[in-house]
């Protein structure tokens, strides 16, 4: 019995930081796509508008 859990505590130690592990990755991932996405945004908007008004010709 005491090898048993002895082997499940184990596993359990194994698989417990390899979840957290993933689990840490998959959100630092998220994260800096959400914060990428929230600077890319405005730039991308901003950097459109400017191309359209200079692109655009102008009525005299």
């Amino acid at each position: 019995m005491s090898t048993r859990r002895q082997v499940l505590a184990r596993r359990l130690g194994i698989c417990r930081p390899r979840l957290s592990a993933v689990l840490l990755v998959v959100g630092a991932f998220a994260a800096s796509v959400a914060t990428a996405w929230t600077v890319v945004l405005p730039l991308l908007t901003m950097l459109l508008i400017f191309l359209r008004l200079t692109a655009s010709p102008k009525p005299q």
